[in-house]
């Protein structure tokens, strides 16, 4: 992680406590834990750990090749990108699903998962679009 402060002036006690962390792409004020309290922090890492979880299930369930829960999707191959669009739009088992061209651009292999997920999800009463 790297820290940026907003004023070079390393005596500007205000621009120290308001630096900012890039974590995974965004800016953290370095403080807003110590404004959020505790249990507003637990409930984030609660998220943090159930969005991980999820991720993990998307990845094992869907077979996606990728190096961790926290990788970047645009980094993903374009079949292993939709097999995480497909998991995540079939999770919760949708009544209607809408597949605009789910099968463009990927190879063959990548095709019939994708066609038999969406079977799959036929049989057990989706309507296909």
């Amino acid at each position: 992680m790297s820290v940026q402060p907003e004023s070079l002036d390393a005596d500007d006690n205000e621009a120290r406590e308001h630096s900012l962390q890039r974590i995974h792409g965004h800016a953290v004020r370095l403080d807003d834990e110590r404004r959020l309290g505790s249990a507003d922090v637990q409930v984030r890492q609660r998220k943090d750990a159930a969005a991980r979880q999820f991720a993990q299930s998307l990845i094992t369930a869907y077979d996606v090749k990728c190096p961790s829960p926290e990788a970047r999707v645009r980094l993903l191959s374009g079949g292993n990108m939709q097999k995480l669009i497909l998991g995540r739009a079939l999770d919760g088992d949708p009544a209607i699903i809408i597949a605009n061209q789910p099968t463009r651009g990927l190879d063959v292999g990548a095709v019939a998962y994708v066609h038999s997920r969406l079977i799959e999800a036929r049989d057990r009463g989706a309507a296909i679009l």
